[in-house]
């Protein structure tokens, strides 16, 4: 597991990728702000990380399937994947390689809303510490939910195209203008209440706020969880089937 995990972060810290996409998290916070400038130019630290979570959740989807599928690119999956006594090592893996980078992430859209905050908007003004930390909490747990979420598709599709154009559709908002609203609609006609909310990591983090009730915190939290042991299962199971480890 520890070989497998210091190979994992060895290939992230070597990779162009890992610090061109920090810097697109921590640009998402300097775009939002100064659009938000140029229209009312009113908005807290706080609002202005919120604000930008969506764009950054863009990146970062994009840099998960970028990591996952280098070893397929290259065939490097059946060498490392063998060396490991279950394919859940290898998966695991993986994902705390992802969760440590989600952290950097996070961190750099933290760092760019603050700076700009701090420069051109209203800074730190109202700024209440324990809300927006639980709020960094959950955003991250739905991160690394999403995560294995892409894990799975990556490894069960072996390529990176159609786990990126999903990722991006989702992130982008467009799944839930395109995808999950449609199907909430026609489901409420036939006269049932579905919110995609409860199944999905991605529409949890979109309506995600630091004043969201404790109720649906627990419910995006359940979420996260729920994908991340759902998925990962899936994707061992699928690792097996085709051989890899």
């Amino acid at each position: 597991m520890f070989g497998n995990l210091s190979l994992d972060m060895f290939v992230m810290k070597k990779k162009k990728s890992t610090y061109i996409t920090a810097l697109l998290m921590f640009a998402c916070a300097l775009l939002t702000g100064m659009l938000i400038r140029a229209n009312s130019g009113e908005m807290t630290f706080t609002e202005l990380t919120v604000q930008s979570s969506s764009l950054a959740a863009l990146f970062i989807g994009i840099y998960y399937v970028m990591f996952l599928g280098s070893d397929i690119k290259n065939g490097f999956i059946k060498n490392t994947a063998g060396t490991v006594k279950s394919s859940m090592v290898y998966i695991l893996s993986k994902e705390i390689t992802l969760a440590v980078y989600t952290i950097v992430g996070i961190a750099a859209l933290t760092l760019g809303s603050f700076i700009l905050s701090a420069l051109l908007l209203d800074g730190t003004k109202g700024f209440e510490a324990v809300p927006f930390i639980k709020y960094l909490g959950v955003m991250y747990l739905l991160l690394i939910g999403f995560s294995s979420f892409i894990t799975f598709l990556v490894f069960t599709i072996r390529n990176t195209v159609a786990p990126m154009v999903i990722g991006v559709l989702l992130t982008s908002g467009a799944g839930v203008n395109i995808i999950y609203t449609p199907i909430e609609v026609l489901l409420g006609k036939a006269g049932v209440n579905f919110d995609f909310r409860y199944i999905s990591c991605v529409k949890n983090l979109m309506l995600l706020n630091t004043d969201t009730s404790g109720k649906d915190m627990l419910i995006a939290c359940a979420v996260a969880v729920g994908h991340i042991i759902v998925f990962n299962t899936l994707t061992k199971l699928v690792m097996q089937k085709k051989d890899i480890a």
